[in-house]
C-alpha cells in the first residue's frame, strides 16, 4: 500500500496525535508499507522525531504551514543527506495525511523513476490486506475474493441457454464455508490467513452483527448517456434523509460498474423476516419525483463487495462485456471513522414504500375497499440463498413504531373475518400511525361498523385521508359515500 494513503488512513482511523513521534511508522510497517522503499521506515522515524511535534502543534492551531514545511524539508535535507526525492515523498505524504496542499502522487511517481520502479503485483493485496483489518476493527466479517482478469464476468444466474448456474469471478466469496460468519464473529488470524496475494477484493458479511445494506443498481444519473453528478448527489441525499442518516454519511460506496450505489448500516434482527436479499423496482411516482434505477436491493442477509476491490466494467449499450478494470469506492473519498450507523426499521420501511410501492386496493369492507401500500419486487442474484416477494411480518410491524406498515396491516384485516384477532391487531398498528392510508382505512372500518366509533370520527379520518394525492379518485368517492351514509 502506498505510504501517503496509509498515512491518512491510518490518522483517520487513530488520530493525529500519531505524527508527534514514531508510533506513525510502526502502524505503517504492520500494514507492510516499507516493503517498496525499504529507507522510508528509518527516514520517516528520524522525520517525525525531528519534526512531528511542530507539525502536529501547526496542525491543531491551524497555523500556516507551506513556509513551515519548506523550511524543515530543507534543514532535514541538509542535515541527513538523504536522497531528495524519497524525503519530498515523505514530507508530501504527511501533508496528504493532514489534507494539506501537496505533491504526493507526483513525488511518489518521480521517486519510483529515480528508483527505476516496477509495479509488483503484491502492493494492492497488501492494501487489501490493510483494510480487511479496519473492516474488522469496525465488526465486519469479511471474505477474500480472487477475481481473475481472465474469468467470464458473469452475474449469478441460470444460462438460458445450458441452465447451468454461472458465477462473477469479482464477486464471489473465496471461501466456500463464508455462511458460517452470519452468526460467528471472525478473529484477526482468519483474516491473516487468507490468500491476499491472489486477492481482487473484499466482501462484506451482510446479516452479521445487524450490518445490511441497500445496492442501487443503474441509477440515471450515473449512467454514462445521462451522467449528472450534482442530481446524483441530490439523489443520495434524498437516500440518506429517508433513513434518516446525515448527508455526509460516510458508508455510502459506489459501486465497481460505476452505474450504482450502496448504502451499508445496521437495523436490528427481524426474526421472522426469513430471507436474505429483496429486489425492488421504481414505482411511476419515485421515477417522476427522484428518477429512475433498474433495482433497488435490500440486502438482508446475504454478501456486498466492499472499497477498495476491483470490478470489471460490462455496461454498454448492448451489455456487452469489455475489460477495463474499476474500482469500489466511498462515494465521499476516505475510508470511514466510525462503524455502519443503526437506521430504524420504520425509516427503512417508508424508503422502500417511498421508492418501490403503489397503493392497491386489498379488499372491502363495505362499499370502500381496505387500501395498502404494495412493494414492487422482483427477481435478484443472491449469494445468500433465499429469494422471497417482500413480505411484512408481526415482528417488522412492531419495530417500525409509531410508523405505518401498510402490508402487513392489509394482511390482518383482508383475513380478519377468519381470525378475529387480527382485526384488533391491525387497529393498533393504524391508531399509533398518521399516514393518510391509515386515516382512511380506520374511516373505512368505523363506517362499516367494523370497529366502534362515531360519524364525526370517521369524518376526520377522511378529511385527512382525501388530501393524499396518492390515493385514487375513486376509493375516495366510494369512502366519502359509506361515511355519508352513516347515522
Amino acid at each position: 500500500m502506498d505510504i501517503h494513503i496509509a498515512v491518512k488512513e491510518i490518522l483517520a482511523q487513530y488520530g493525529l496525535e500519531l505524527i508527534r513521534d514514531s508510533k506513525l511508522v510502526n502502524y505503517l510497517a504492520d500494514v507492510n508499507c516499507f516493503a517498496e522503499f525499504h529507507s522510508a521506515k528509518n527516514i520517516l522515524k528520524e522525520l517525525l522525531t525531528s519534526y512531528g511535534e511542530n507539525i502536529f502543534s501547526i496542525k491543531i492551531h491551524n497555523e500556516p504551514y507551506e513556509l513551515e514545511l519548506i523550511k524543515y524539508r530543507s534543514e532535514f535535507s541538509k542535515a541527513h543527506g538523504y536522497q531528495i526525492e524519497i524525503i519530498n515523498y515523505l514530507f508530501d505524504s504527511i501533508s496528504y495525511g493532514l489534507s494539506w496542499e501537496n505533491n504526493a502522487d507526483y513525488s511518489l511517481k518521480k521517486l519510483r523513476n529515480t528508483h527505476s520502479y516496477s509495479e509488483k503485483t503484491s502492493k494492492s493485496n497488501n492494501r487489501l490486506r490493510f483494510f480487511a483489518n479496519l473492516y474488522h476493527y469496525f465488526g465486519i466479517n469479511v471474505t477474500c475474493i480472487k477475481g481473475k482478469p481472465e474469468d467470464k464476468v458473469t452475474y449469478l444466474y441460470d444460462d438460458p441457454v445450458t441452465g447451468v448456474e454461472l458465477r462473477h469471478p469479482f464477486k464471489e466469496p473465496s471461501d466456500s464455508n463464508w455462511k458460517s460468519f452470519f452468526d460467528e464473529e471472525q478473529d484477526v488470524d482468519y483474516i491473516s490467513d487468507q490468500d491476499w496475494e491472489e486477492a481482487s477484493g473484499i466482501g462484506a458479511v451482510i446479516g452479521y452483527n445487524g450490518l445490511r445494506a441497500l445496492d442501487f443498481d443503474d441509477v440515471y444519473f450515473l449512467n454514462p448517456n445521462h451522467r449528472n453528478l450534482e442530481i446524483f448527489g441530490l439523489y443520495v441525499n434524498k437516500v440518506l434523509d429517508l433513513l434518516n442518516l446525515p448527508s455526509d454519511y460516510q458508508w455510502v460506496v459506489k459501486s465497481g460498474s460505476g452505474c450504482g450505489f450502496h448504502i451499508i448500516f445496521k437495523t436490528k434482527e427481524i426474526s421472522d423476516l426469513g430471507c436474505d436479499s429483496v429486489g425492488f423496482v421504481p414505482s411511476e411516482k419515485s421515477i417522476k419525483e427522484c428518477g429512475r434505477f433498474a433495482r433497488m436491493e435490500l440486502r438482508w442477509k446475504d454478501h456486498l463487495v466492499l472499497p477498495p476491490s476491483k470490478s470489471i466494467g460490462y455496461y454498454d449499450d448492448d451489455l456487452l462485456y469489455f475489460p477495463e478494470c474499476q474500482w469500489y469506492t466511498f462515494y465521499h473519498g476516505n475510508f470511514p471513522n466510525y462503524a455502519p450507523k443503526e437506521v430504524e426499521i420504520g425509516n427503512l420501511n417508508n424508503l422502500l414504500n417511498y421508492f418501490s410501492s403503489v397503493i392497491s386496493k386489498v379488499s372491502y369492507v363495505g362499499t370502500a375497499p381496505i387500501i395498502g401500500n404494495k412493494k414492487l419486487t422482483t427477481n435478484i442474484d443472491s449469494w445468500g440463498g433465499n429469494h422471497i416477494q417482500f413480505k411484512a411480518t408481526e415482528n417488522w410491524a412492531k419495530a417500525c413504531q409509531s410508523n405505518d406498515n401498510e402490508e402487513y396491516v392489509t394482511y390482518l384485516l383482508k383475513d380478519s373475518y377468519k381470525k378475529p384477532d387480527n382485526l384488533q391487531k391491525a387497529v393498533e398498528i393504524l391508531r399509533r400511525s398518521n399516514s393518510a392510508i391509515s386515516h382512511y382505512n380506520l374511516a373505512s372500518l368505523i363506517a362499516n361498523n367494523k370497529i366502534e366509533g362515531t360519524k364525526s370520527e370517521a369524518m376526520t379520518h377522511f378529511s385527512i385521508a382525501q388530501q393524499c394525492k396518492d390515493i385514487d379518485v375513486e376509493a375516495i368517492d366510494l369512502l366519502k359515500r359509506d361515511v355519508e351514509r352513516m347515522k
